[in-house]
This record gives C-alpha cells, structure tokens and sequence, in this order.
C-alpha cells in the first residue's frame, strides 16, 4: 500500500503534478487552519486516487499540523507495517520522525518529499494498463471471484495476452490491491 500525505500549509501541489502521479496511492491532505479554500482543478484530480481523505486542522497552534500528520503516520503504520509513506513537505521537522521509523524498520520504506518532481516523459504502456486496470477494478460493481476469471476480465478489458493479464494479476498482488487465496479465490483489498 502507497500513502502520500501532503502538508497543504507548506506545499500546494498543482493539478498538473498531481495529475503525474501513480493512481493507486492514498492520499491525505491535511489543510491548516488557515487554508480555506482549495482549487477546484486540484480536488476533482484527487478524486481519481485509490482513497482520498481531507483532514482539516481546526485550532491553531505552533506545528499543529505537523502533529496531526506524525499522528496519521502512526495510525497508518500500525494498521500496515508493509506500507509505503511519502510526505509531501519542505518542513524538515519530519525527518527526525522518519529517520526513527527507518531506524526501528517500522514499515516497508518512508520518506520526505521537497516537492514533486517529474522528468516530464509520458508514463510507459504498461503503466497506462495498470492505471486503466485500477480504476477498472476501482468503478466495477461485480468483481471476478476467481483468479483465471480475472486474468479473462483484463485481458479483454485491456486487449492484450493472456501473459500480460496474468502479469497484471501478480502485480495486483504484489500491490496488496488483491489477495489470492486457497483455490484461487480473490479477496480485493
């Protein structure tokens, strides 16, 4: 699993950037107190996210946000300690936190990011499938039960091999977006 949290007070990412980003994260977005109003452009890009939660910082209050979000960590870690976290900020009052959570191996890997940056090259076919396949997955009522009707959906869905659908799957699964369990039955996560 992938988290970005993102100190709205510090950083405002632009639609653009946000738009560049790998589909299949959770994203928290923590607004100070005096962060009032949000893009239009930049809240409907964030919809197309695996998970997309506000968290409004109500009180002001010398790095009240900052605490709010080492909190959010915490919680994360806790429920997943196989999880990737990014953090979105120029603050470098995380990185004793994280150099703590890195130390104690607390979870799979956690960093700090100054802002986000892109070489500006168009996403390879294969992670255009994947997206396609996410929201696939993300918008349909109905899921296949079955791995083999699943590596069927994606391979229609997508119109390619079967080998690549099966790759797909495994990819899935590596991604902890699905498990696959005792006679081949998927459990979506």
């Amino acid at each position: 699993m992938k988290h970005l949290l993102i100190d709205f007070e510090n950083i405002q990412p632009t639609e653009t950037q946000i738009n560049k980003l790998p589909i299949d994260f959770n994203i928290l977005l923590f607004l100070g107190v005096n962060n009032k109003t949000l893009p239009v452009d930049l809240a409907k890009s964030l919809h197309r996210f695996k998970s997309i939660e506000f968290i409004s910082i109500q009180k002001q209050g010398k790095n009240g946000l900052d605490f709010c979000l080492s909190y959010y960590i915490g919680r994360i870690i806790e429920k997943d300690k196989n999880t990737n976290i990014y953090i979105l900020s120029k603050d470098k009052g995380y990185d004793p936190l994280i150099n703590y959570i890195q130390s104690n191996k607390s979870c799979r890997s956690i960093q700090r990011l100054p802002e986000l940056k892109f070489n500006g090259k168009s996403q390879n076919k294969g992670a255009n499938h994947y997206e396609k396949l996410i929201i696939l997955l993300k918008n349909n009522k109905k899921l296949p039960k079955k791995k083999q009707k699943l590596i069927n959906l994606i391979e229609s869905h997508l119109n390619i091999s079967t080998n690549k659908a099966t790759l797909f799957v495994k990819t899935l699964e590596k991604e902890q977006v699905i498990d696959i369990r005792d006679n081949n039955r998927i459990a979506y996560l």
